[in-house]
């Protein structure tokens, strides 16, 4: 059954679409110097793409995961880096949520706007000290490092009333030293470098274990929908990368022939199959992603029935996307011949980074099991169902 989604705030897609139409003119720049150009990082974060998850109590936009997607899926629709980078630091954001308000104001304040980079994996430990903690560590994966004005790494606490437990710890980039290592056949300008803290203080309250519910806070916060919340931005960057490999080889077949016929590409039956197969493929995914998304979230609103069924379609649905947009790659690159080999053409860029972004932990097959589990009638198992 179709669900329709909550009210979508236009002006934050219309946004995404003014920066992606800059953002075509420096898709090379972006490859080369593997991380996002200033110009593109000003506009974006004028625009608050940045943080589109951060409370309206702390003055952000509190966006329903709903425009976010439409956000991220612009975005990627253009460039895979871009987008990865603004969903990145708009899930970070949202973790901003369990620390205190006037913390948040106060990290909005200096240095005047938040930009987050970081990692929630617990790959530093962290000792209590007076007035908070100290934590060293490295941490891999810091998309959009060079450009964050904040940095999350969670840790390990090894001692305390909070010993065993996983912590984050909110700093300053100044606070960490970053490992450019970033070198990588896609995703090339998102700037994935390591990040290093050594016996770095933190105050306790710029620290949270988050995850637990929030008395009185809006819905986008629930624990239950905590995972389709900050991964509904990822299934958007790989769909918007199918829509942009259908954008560039539509382009590409209206004048391009191979060496093999001189027949253009959109005059030849298989290649006029391929793409209607891509097409089917990229519009159903999209409407299994979206209409699942819209049954958690209605469940939810309406608070009687158990979501859980409904969590497990929309999990199911991101490690779709991640799947089906790699076999649209690989029917469009097929299809295109030599002519979609040439770096200008778009495809080749659209197909590496979603061999990246398959990667992505949200997307493991695990969690297709846990989802076919659950669909099958089986108790859940771990966490986050």
């Amino acid at each position: 059954m179709r669900t329709d989604p909550p009210f979508v705030q236009e002006k934050y897609i219309e946004a995404a679409r003014r920066v992606s139409l800059v953002t075509r003119d420096h898709v090379d720049e972006i490859e080369r110097g593997q991380k996002i150009p200033d110009e593109l990082v000003t506009m974006a974060n004028d625009a608050e793409l940045f943080r589109l998850y951060a409370k309206q109590a702390v003055g952000g936009p509190e966006l329903d995961p709903f425009t976010t997607y439409r956000v991220m899926e612009e975005l990627a629709r253009a460039d895979g880096s871009m987008a990865w980078v603004a969903m990145l630091s708009t899930t970070q954001t949202y973790l901003t949520a369990w620390l205190p308000d006037d913390v948040v104001r106060e990290m909005r304040a200096v240095p005047g706007d938040l930009r987050l980079a970081g990692s929630s994996r617990p790959l530093g430990t962290a000792n209590v000290v007076p007035g908070g903690y100290r934590f060293s560590g490295r941490w891999d994966f810091g998309s959009g490092i060079e450009h964050s004005t904040w940095v999350m790494a969670m840790c390990k606490v090894l001692d305390g009333d909070h010993a065993g437990t996983m912590r984050a710890m909110f700093v300053r980039p100044t606070d960490v030293e970053i490992i450019r290592v970033w070198d990588v056949m896609g995703m090339r300008g998102s700037g994935s470098n390591d990040f290093v803290a050594a016996d770095v203080f933190v105050p306790s309250r710029f620290t949270s274990s988050f995850g637990g519910e929030l008395p009185g806070a809006p819905l986008l916060y629930h624990p239950r929908l905590m995972r389709i919340v900050a991964q509904a931005p990822t299934a958007a960057i790989n769909i918007g990368l199918g829509l942009g490999l259908l954008d560039a080889f539509s382009e590409l077949a209206k004048g391009a022939s191979t060496t093999s016929s001189s027949t253009v590409l959109r005059e030849r039956r298989n290649v006029q199959a391929a793409f209607a197969e891509a097409t089917a493929i990229v519009e159903s995914t999209r409407a299994f992603v979206l209409d699942s998304m819209a049954e958690s979230w209605t469940i939810m609103v309406d608070g009687h029935a158990d979501p859980t069924d409904a969590i497990a379609r929309t999990r199911l649905g991101f490690v779709h996307a991640a799947r089906q947009m790699m076999r649209v790659g690989e029917l469009l690159f097929t299809a295109a011949g030599t002519s979609g080999a040439f770096r200008s053409v778009g495809l080749e860029r659209r197909v590496r980074d979603l061999h990246i972004a398959r990667l992505f932990k949200a997307y493991d097959d695990s969690i297709a099991e846990g989802a076919g589990r659950i669909l099958l009638g089986l108790a859940p198992q771990g966490e986050g169902w």
